[in-house]
């Protein structure tokens, strides 16, 4: 709700935040004007992990911009405002129907900090790698969802983070997945809904990816003519979800496949070769990239199929025992 507000002084993004929070946050980090804002935001996460033994507050990091491009990868900069819309909510609300994603299966973060501040470690299970999104091609043969059909079903859930944020939020609808289809497939209705914004743009590149080699565009024809009929059906308000929740899951985000033949949804700047991880303490998987000894935070990620601890009750096909390590990260 914030996220376009200004300030003069940049340590303000964050303690007037703090201040709408009911005191909740306030007693993370007193307002200390004779601080750096790098340390004032710097304080802020290293109290919030301690105190509230979650660590998806990591998840609010990102690119930096050019003020700010030296800190540290898993460092939020509050004051800017290019971030994407969180995968979660912050504020744990007990309504059985918001997809409360637990991809860490209720772990408690593991993490500490270098005397300087700059590096963080912590403890994660690397599972998978980004195989292809954008203009990088899929090269993997797998497919995790096994058929064809449950493949179209993972596309539609991973576009929009299998969840509708209009009204209240809950589970993405199946008629999600007739709006998909028939939108994919360049149909209009006498409903005349629009489509989300740059939807045909995203498509036009999405659908080059493959999945178990299947384009993604041939997943989506097999409920063409399911869409076809059945859109008659769908309310004009179920549309507008639609959009809505497109828009808001896709906002700076890209579909990529992984080599293990999962489909996800991850920040634009992440790459093929890039991997999945998930930390302890974090309710959704991020996206590192190697450097060195040392790892680089891109950003959080939605993979259709992990988001809630499957990685961890060996339920990903191979058997394993989850292999945890320490991980740098800069």
């Amino acid at each position: 709700m914030t996220r376009y507000a200004q300030a003069s002084d940049p340590r303000d993004y964050l303690f007037a935040r703090m201040a709408l929070s009911d005191n909740e946050l306030e007693h993370l980090c007193r307002p200390n004007y004779d601080i750096s804002a790098e340390e004032v935001w710097r304080t802020f996460f290293q109290e919030y992990v301690r105190q509230k033994r979650d660590l998806y507050i990591i998840c609010l990091a990102g690119a930096k911009l050019s003020e700010y491009r030296h800190l540290p990868s898993w460092l939020p900069n509050w004051s800017e405002v290019t971030s994407a819309y969180p995968l979660c909510n912050f504020h744990q609300v007990n309504r059985p129907e918001w997809p409360h994603f637990d991809a860490a299966k209720g772990t408690k973060p593991d993490v500490s900090f270098t005397p300087s501040g700059h590096h963080l470690s912590c403890i994660g299970l690397e599972i998978d790698e980004v195989d292809g999104i954008g203009d990088s091609q899929s090269t993997t043969s797998n497919n995790a969802y096994i058929t064809p059909e449950d493949a179209c079903q993972a596309l539609v859930r991973t576009t929009l983070a299998d969840t509708n944020r209009w009204g209240e939020p809950s589970k993405s609808p199946e008629a999600f997945e007739l709006i998909f289809a028939a939108v994919c497939n360049r149909f209009r209705s006498e409903m005349d809904w629009p489509p989300s914004p740059n939807f045909e743009a995203r498509w036009s590149v999405m659908k080059k990816l493959n999945l178990g080699g299947t384009p993604l565009e041939d997943l989506i024809e097999l409920r063409r003519k399911t869409a076809i009929h059945g859109m008659w059906a769908v309310e004009r308000h179920i549309s507008r979800a639609f959009k809505y929740s497109y828009s808001h899951a896709m906002f700076m985000r890209e579909l990529f496949t992984t080599l293990r033949g999962f489909l996800g949804l991850g920040p634009g700047t992440a790459g093929s070769k890039d991997k999945i991880v998930i930390l302890k303490g974090c309710r959704v998987p991020v996206i590192m990239r190697q450097r060195g000894q040392y790892w680089e935070l891109v950003g959080e990620c939605y993979v259709d199929g992990i988001m809630y601890g499957e990685a961890l009750d060996n339920k990903l096909g191979d058997d394993q025992e989850p292999a945890w390590k320490t991980f740098n990260i800069i």
